[in-house]
């Protein structure tokens, strides 16, 4: 994620819960202390010109 500093992570669970941010993600989520289960992400990349784009989607965590 260093070609991306400044970027946002956002894991949400089934019930739209935040379970998790990050206001400057390095890569470190891993899932410790949640269940097993599905859970919805939402990753804002902020380019070095200054621009944001949002990616949306889910995950599903298995153990």
């Amino acid at each position: 994620m260093s070609r991306y500093p400044n970027s946002s992570l956002f894991i949400y669970n089934r019930w739209g819960n935040q379970v998790y941010q990050s206001k400057n993600y390095q890569n470190e989520w891993d899932g410790h202390g949640l269940s097993e289960g599905t859970y919805y992400y939402i990753l804002k990349l902020r380019a070095a010109d200054g621009g944001e784009r949002s990616y949306k989607g889910w995950i599903e965590l298995m153990r």
